[in-house]
């Protein structure tokens, strides 16, 4: 692999097999990693979304806890059926859906999910849902999910808008132009 490739390779943060495709020399690395960590954790795609503290005895303090996208109004999709239930729900109050496409184990994804449950709590007037990438691969992949995080918005489950990354303040702006717009669309329709 060229040196270009290689630089790439931990730029672009890919899902799931199509990273190791990509990127394989951090398949090898990380495949050494999961040897080693089969003696002393269960797998990620073993531990359940949600988050908390390790109850196993013995877990050290310096594990890092999970992430917790669940909070504020912030709705975590598990299967296709919970999805089209939400939107049907949205389309029905009439509210666009902001969508976030993340991982448990993605740094970016860490950071930016106390801003969205914020977020979600102070408008309530969008639908905020979290998608796990790695438990719906193939519904991630029909919405072109490439990176984690992506925002979709959408509206009637049409695609209105999409945020690449955990970009906090185009997040927010984002965010509040969509709640402006559902909000002077809900007062025009009274």
């Amino acid at each position: 692999m060229d040196h270009r490739a290689a630089a790439l390779c931990g730029r672009i943060p890919l899902v799931g097999h199509l990273h190791h495709v990509l990127c394989p020399w951090k398949a090898e690395k990380e495949a050494e990693k999961i040897s080693v960590q089969e003696e002393e954790e269960p797998p990620a795609h073993s531990r359940r979304w949600g988050g908390g503290r390790d109850q196993r005895k013995g877990a050290g303090s310096d594990r890092e806890e999970e992430i917790d996208f669940r909070g504020g109004n912030v709705h975590v999709i598990t299967s296709k059926e919970s999805w089209d239930q939400k939107i049907l729900e949205a389309n029905k109050d009439g509210k666009i859906v902001v969508a976030n496409f993340s991982a448990s184990w993605c740094g970016p994804c860490r950071v930016i999910a106390p801003l969205y449950k914020e977020l979600s709590q102070k408008y309530p007037s969008l639908m905020f849902l979290t998608i796990d990438v790695d438990e719906l691969m193939e519904f991630s992949s029909s919405w072109d999910i490439r990176a984690t995080p992506t925002f979709l918005f959408l509206k009637d489950g049409q695609q209105l808008d999409k945020l690449v990354g955990a970009n906090r303040p185009e997040l927010e702006k984002m965010i509040i132009m969509f709640a402006d717009s559902s909000f002077q669309g809900s007062k025009g329709s009274n």
